[in-house]
This record gives C-alpha cells, sequence and structure tokens, in this order.
C-alpha cells in the first residue's frame, strides 16, 4: 500500500482513541446532535408534481416550460362513466354524467370553468335555421329554471349529434357508445391528496347497479404514489432495522453488534435527514426509499470492524476493552476509509443526473456515508468501550459460515483453474453486456402504483375504453402575420393531426383544426367524419374566411377553447394527443410521426433549438424525465469507475491492480443489467439508481481483500500463500457484510412502489454477486497477472 495515505494515520487515531478514552462524553454529545437533528426532520416537504423532477433552468424544458405559460397548461384528472349491458346512452347514465360533471366543478381544486362533457360541450345545431349552442344535458325549464328531465327523446338526439359533430372519438364518448368522460383541470396550488379523496368519494357516489365510474390522472397518480411511498417508508424501515439486528445477533451471537450497528446507522441517518430540513431541501416519492437505503449501507463498514473487534478479543483474552478496539480498529481503518470514499463517490456520481430527485439523494446519501464512516471511528469504539461485550470463547457463527463458503468458492476455482475461472466469468459478462444493450427505459406514474389501487383499475379500464388518460401537447408556430387565419396554413395544421392520428399509439388528437372543422360542419350540416374525410382528399376547401368565421363563432361561445388553443397572435397553437397507455417509447414514437409531419408541411416555423414541433405537459415531462436519466445514469456510471480506479490507483499504486479491484462490481452490474433485459423489466427514474448505488458498495469488498494481500506481501509472506490468507481473514466478513446488506435491501422487495421494489431486488442481487465474483475473480486475475 501506498505511503500517500499515511497522513491520515494520526488523526484516525487520535479519533479512535479519544472516543475509547472519553467514550461517554462522545456518546452524550452525538446524543445532544441528534436530538437537536430531529427538530428540523418536520420541516422536509414532499414534492409530488412531475415538473419538480428536472431543475428550473434546464435548457430541455425551456421551450416547453414556455408553450405551458402561453397556453396555462394545467394537470388534468379524467372521470369516466361506463355501463357495460346498455351503453352510456340512457337516460339513468346521462342523468349521472350530468350530476358528475356538475359535482367535479364543485370539488376543491378543481377550476369549475374547466369541466368538459357531453353535459357541457355546446350543441352545434341548426335548429330552425338557428345555430344552437346550449348543451342539450343543460337544457332548464324556462318558467322554473329548473333542469329539465332527460328522456329517451333526449337521449336519442344527443346520440345523433354527438355521431354528427364526431365526438365519438373517444375523448367525450367512445364509437362503440359503453362510455363517456368527464375532465377537469386541476388548480396549480391544489392538495392533491385532498383532491384524490374528493374524487374517489366522487366516483363512488354515482356508481350505481349497472354503472360504473372509474378516475385517473397525473395528479391523482401522484398522490396515490406519495401515499404509498410514506405508508412503505413507516413500514419498511422498521422491518429493515429488525432484519438487520436480527441477522447481526445470528452471526455473533449476541445482541451487542446489533445495539452498536444500529445505533451508528440510525444516529446517521437522523443527522443527514435533519440536516436537509435544515437546509430547506425537499423529498421526491421516487426517492423515499432514501432512508432504508442510507440504513442498509451503514452496515457494512461496522461488519469488517466488527470482525475484527471479535477476532482480536479472542486472541487478546481479558485485556481492557479498550486496548482491544484500538487494536482491532487501528488494523482496519484505511481499508474503511477507503470503501467510504468509494461507496461516497459512487452515490456523489447521481448529481450528474440531472434530476432532482436524484441530487438528493446523491448528495445526502453521499453525506449519510460520511457521516457513517466518522461514527465507525468515534461512536461505535465508545459504545463497545461502554457496553464491553462478551469475549467470544468460539468463532462466531457468522465468520464460521463465511469461513465455510469461502473454502467452497476457493475450491471450486481450484477445480476450474484461475485460467478456467476467468474464462468463464468473462463469457458471462460478455453474454450480459450483450442483453444490457436491450434494456427497456420505461416510466409511468401508474404503473408505479400498487396494482390494487382504484386509480390503477381505472386507468387501465379508461384507456381501454376511451382514447387514453395520458396526453402530449404540441406547439406549432406559423411564424406568419396572418397565422392560422391562412388557408394553406390550416390545411397544414390538419395534414399533421391525420398523420397522427394514423399512429397506432394515439387514441385521439384534439386541436384548433378539429374544433374549426366540427363548426364549420355544423354550419353546412354535415357530419364531421364525412366533412372531413372530403377535406382531407382535397373535394372541399376551408378559404382563409372560413377559418375567421368559424373561429370568431368558436370564441362566442362559454367555455370556448381558442383561449387555450390559439396564442394572441393567431401564430402559435397547441394540439394535445392523448396517447394509450403511454410509456417513453410510444411517446417518442407519436414524437417522431409529428416531427415529420410538421417538417413535410413547409408551413410551420422552427424554434431556436431548430424543433418545429415544440412538446411540453405532463407527457413531455416523464418522457423528458427518463431520456435525462439515461443519459445521467450513463455519465455517473462512468465516472463512478473512472474515480474508484484512480482512488485504487493512488491507493495501491498500480493502475492494473485497481482495474483488477474493481473488476467484480463492473461484471456484478453488467450480470444484473443482462438479467433485467432477459426479464423485460423497464428501468425507470428510482430503480434504475441500482447501478451507482452498487458502484460505490461493491468495490468494497475487493478494497479489503486486496488490501489485506498487499499487506502480507509487504509483511514478506509469498504471494500464492498470502491471497490465501487474505481469503481466510477476510472472506467471512465480506459474505456476512453481503448477506446483511442483500437482505436489508431484499425488504424493499415487500414495497407497494414498483420502483421501489424493483431497487431492493436490483442491489440486493447485485451486491451478492460483487461478493461472491470478488472472492472467485480478485484471486484468479491475481494469480494469472503474477504468471505472466
Amino acid at each position: 500500500m501506498t505511503s500517500w495515505l499515511q497522513w491520515i494515520d494520526r488523526p484516525l487515531d487520535w479519533l479512535l482513541r479519544t472516543s475509547v478514552a472519553h467514550s461517554r462524553l462522545v456518546l452524550a454529545l452525538c446524543a445532544v446532535i441528534t436530538v437537536a437533528a430531529m427538530v428540523f426532520i418536520p420541516s422536509i416537504q414532499l414534492r409530488l408534481d412531475g415538473r419538480s423532477l428536472i431543475p428550473e433552468a434546464h435548457e430541455a424544458m425551456a421551450s416547453s416550460d414556455a408553450a405551458t405559460k402561453l397556453f396555462e397548461a394545467r394537470d388534468v384528472v379524467v372521470l369516466a362513466v361506463e355501463d357495460r349491458q346498455r351503453g352510456i346512452y340512457h337516460p339513468q347514465a346521462l342523468e349521472a354524467l350530468r350530476k358528475l360533471s356538475s359535482d367535479l366543478g364543485a370539488v376543491g381544486g378543481i377550476d369549475a370553468e374547466s369541466v368538459v362533457s357531453l353535459a357541457t360541450v355546446p350543441r352545434l345545431t341548426i335548429s330552425d335555421g338557428i345555430l344552437d349552442l346550449t348543451p342539450l344535458l343543460q337544457a332548464v325549464d324556462r318558467r322554473t329554471g329548473e333542469a329539465l328531465p332527460i328522456t329517451e327523446e333526449t337521449v336519442e338526439a344527443l346520440r345523433s349529434e354527438a355521431v354528427a359533430l364526431g365526438q365519438d372519438d373517444g375523448i367525450l364518448v367512445s364509437a362503440d357508445g359503453r362510455a363517456a368522460a368527464v375532465y377537469a383541470e386541476v388548480e396549480a396550488e391544489a392538495d392533491r391528496y385532498r383532491l384524490r379523496q374528493d374524487i374517489e368519494a366522487l366516483a363512488g357516489a354515482a356508481a350505481m347497479d349497472g354503472l360504473d365510474v372509474r378516475y385517473s390522472g397525473t395528479a391523482l397518480a401522484q398522490a396515490v404514489l406519495g401515499e404509498a411511498a410514506g405508508l412503505d417508508l413507516a413500514r419498511l424501515v422498521p422491518l429493515v432495522l429488525l432484519v438487520v439486528a436480527l441477522l447481526l445477533i445470528f452471526f455473533y451471537r449476541q445482541p451487542a453488534p446489533a445495539v452498536v450497528t444500529l445505533a451508528e446507522v440510525g444516529t446517521s441517518l437522523v443527522w443527514t435527514i435533519g440536516l436537509m430540513g435544515f437546509l430547506g431541501e425537499s423529498v421526491f416519492v421516487t426517492t423515499l426509499a432514501l432512508p432504508v437505503v442510507l440504513v442498509v449501507i451503514g452496515v457494512s463498514d461496522d461488519v469488517y470492524a466488527l470482525n475484527r473487534f471479535f477476532e482480536v478479543a479472542r486472541r487478546r483474552g481479558d485485556d481492557p476493552v479498550g486496548d482491544v478496539v484500538v487494536e482491532a480498529f487501528s488494523s482496519v481503518r484505511r481499508p474503511i476509509l477507503l470503501t467510504g470514499m468509494t461507496t461516497t463517490a459512487g452515490l456523489l456520481c447521481l448529481i450528474l443526473t440531472p434530476l432532482e430527485p436524484q441530487r438528493i439523494f446523491g448528495t445526502y446519501g453521499a453525506l449519510a456515508v460520511a457521516f457513517s464512516t466518522l461514527f465507525t471511528f468515534t461512536l461505535v469504539p465508545a459504545l463497545l468501550v461502554v457496553l464491553d461485550p462478551p469475549r467470544p470463547q468460539v468463532e462466531e457463527r457468522g465468520a464460521r459460515w463465511g469461513r465455510q463458503l469461502t473454502n467452497a468458492l476457493t475450491a471450486v476455482c481450484h477445480r476450474l483453474r484461475p485460467a478456467g475461472t476467468t474464462a468463464v466469468a468473462v463469457l458471462l459478462v460478455i453474454a450480459a453486456a450483450l442483453l444490457a444493450l436491450k434494456v427497456e427505459i420505461g416510466d409511468n406514474w401508474v404503473r408505479n402504483l400498487p396494482p390494487e389501487s382504484e386509480l390503477v383499475q381505472g386507468d387501465t379500464a379508461i384507456n381501454e375504453l376511451l382514447a387514453g388518460t395520458n396526453t402530449l401537447d404540441l406547439l406549432l408556430d406559423t411564424g406568419a402575420p396572418q397565422g392560422l387565419f391562412d388557408a394553406e396554413t390550416f390545411a397544414a395544421l390538419g395534414r399533421v393531426e391525420e398523420a397522427l392520428l394514423e399512429d397506432s399509439s394515439v387514441g385521439a388528437v384534439e386541436g384548433l383544426y378539429t374544433q374549426l372543422v366540427r363548426v364549420k360542419a355544423a354550419l353546412v350540416e354535415r357530419e364531421v367524419a364525412e366533412y372531413r374525410a372530403a377535406l382531407a382528399s382535397g373535394a372541399e376547401e376551408m378559404t382563409s374566411a372560413d377559418v375567421e368565421q368559424c373561429m370568431m363563432l368558436l370564441d362566442t361561445l362559454r367555455h370556448s377553447p381558442v383561449a387555450s388553443r390559439l396564442d394572441a397572435t393567431a401564430q402559435r397553437t397547441r394540439m394535445t394527443v392523448f396517447v394509450r397507455s403511454a410509456d417513453y417509447a410510444r411517446v417518442a414514437g407519436v414524437l417522431d410521426t409529428a416531427r415529420l409531419a410538421g417538417e413535410s408541411s413547409g408551413r410551420f416555423v422552427a424554434d431556436q433549438h431548430g424543433e418545429v414541433i415544440v412538446p411540453f405537459g405532463d407527457g413531455w415531462v416523464g418522457h423528458t424525465t427518463i431520456r435525462l436519466l439515461v443519459e445521467g445514469q450513463l455519465r455517473s456510471i462512468g465516472v463512478a469507475v473512472v474515480f474508484d480506479v484512480l482512488l485504487l490507483a493512488l491507493l495501491f499504486g498500480s493502475l492494473l491492480t485497481a482495474g483488477l479491484a474493481v473488476s467484480p462490481v463492473l461484471a456484478g452490474v453488467l450480470l444484473v443489467l443482462g438479467g433485467i433485459a432477459a426479464t423485460s423489466a423497464p428501468l425507470g427514474t428510482a430503480n434504475s439508481m441500482f447501478a451507482a448505488i452498487a458502484l460505490g458498495i461493491g468495490v468494497d469488498y475487493s478494497i479489503h481483500l486486496v488490501a489485506h494481500h498487499r499487506e502480507l506481501i509487504t509483511a514478506g509472506v509469498a504471494r500464492a500463500e498470502a491471497m490465501a490468507k487474505a481469503l481466510a481473514s477476510t472472506g467471512p466478513a465480506i459474505l456476512t457484510s453481503a448477506v446483511a446488506i442483500a437482505a436489508g435491501f431484499w425488504v424493499l422487495a415487500f414495497s407497494q412502489v414498483l420502483p421501489n421494489r424493483q431497487l431492493g431486488i436490483l442491489v440486493a442481487s447485485s451486491m451478492a454477486l460483487c461478493a461472491v465474483l470478488t472472492l472467485v475473480l480478485v484471486p484468479s486475475l491475481t494469480l494469472l497477472r503474477e504468471k505472466t
């Protein structure tokens, strides 16, 4: 081991000896700071909105944010009324739809003026030469002012008008008449938790025999995800503490190691979260698993130190506990410090992902590891002195079990010989790397929720029955003074809509073209589908005068859509695409279709980024989040590997040795990625963090093994014998640590939130693979290197 780290020996020795000599003072000081930190924990705010995942000033969202502000786009909730037996066209169902539309507008957090359904849209029907705009389901008795009852005649009139106006396109009503929808916008400052409860109650009250009421929407999904993640946190943190405690008690045959370790990780966690509250940081639903992750990570170094402590305690018999602590912890100080540094680096690399949750996770995760490393040389020694645990007379159960498994792995490698072991590992890693190229990227707020959630069931049903619950907004800019009043430009807008409707992922398109064509068709008393087909074929044409006339008429409506579809200059318009069961790939395909149609039209100008189509809204936020995540993860993995190699090269004085130490964790991550691809499980904003966590923790195993091997060589032990002794000494601790960490992360498999469940399984699998590969690959590569 190189001498550049010798300068840290003195301060670490001072911390260690001071903590042993003044153990009660150290414990009292830690307790006071911990209590103070707990005061600030309630100040942490949970952020639910999807847009908060990406920094405000990020260039990828500049055009999108401008478009969102221009058209005042907001989150939307959707409720669907379904009658599987008779369909929606009968008096009871339509009465329920009318009442649901009225009641939804009265819900807190909902903009009452934004409610849209068959009960609110204008009729656009010619009656005795007069255009009737009054919604059919809002007709009132002129004498009493009360709503007229819905009769069979009303039902048949509404059915024929909906078909004639093209309102059976899946947005307001399904083509088969089985279901109808109600939409409403969510106010920016709405309490999403309260909103979800109110919507759930509203849907439950509106349902009746034979009539189902479903609901969905990103704002509601975020609230459900927040509740599920919060319940997980309250349930899983105690569970992971219990699992870790039971394992440590089982391994060491006494409670002291569990008490010491849990006190250390608990203090690290409270200090970290308290500092977050003090600095006014927020947490996000995608990273609420942070406490569980930090508890498990903090166990690793304690296991190595405790193993050495009990090993020295057996040898030194009745010597003072302080002397035993100093000798044991001094012998592992450098590997523990280096593992703390590599774990911190792995987490800090998450900052390279330009997403707020990952930045918070990486920054404060790294800080928690730094606290944990500090406590390994202060709080843990102090606790051991105060507790003075019984000195074991025989090898601990965990050490004995670890030694047996290490010997078994060594025997297998001996049979295969170093070259054979390395060849098998290389072939597996190559196969995994090829599979990893096929890993799918995808995320969806609703998909992350518990499957039994009413919102998940409602979202699934609405996507099957209607146009879909996920929308992607598109801004098109004519760049011309006449704007969309120009006939050619208006026709080009129609070609973009028609191209999107041909995409199999698109359920429907709602835009200014559709709305103006609907008005014109009503004026000429033709069905929208027929008139639209004539426009598409060139048999009919809407002139500039037609466009202007229809625009003026549309603008006179009480709930006119013009303001939300056209800017004040009439040059820019908003088009909304309904994407069924939207995910990363589907949204990408729809965007490609829109861009190709927009560019080929030749009537729309590009923005400052060269984009003719400017996407925005919830669909674009989700798509951009995933894209930035993938790009950031690739950077962070690369940087983490480079940092680890350089740091270990400085420690070991050899770039080749550093590469050897990093090889097991790289192989482990690639094998897990290959497994992900093989099972077709997608990576999203939460579970994708497994690579950075694995790279940070997994390299700990090889650091301890390689460091001890080199110390033995420096002491004059032959290389082959040194590796055998290093395996015998560190192998049990490596496997004990791996089991404790893997078991802790496996607790996340019981999470209600799919990304957290996947994250736990992925990290647990990575840790198990890294431990085994360390004990198999490092000795084999070391012996091969020495032979050459």
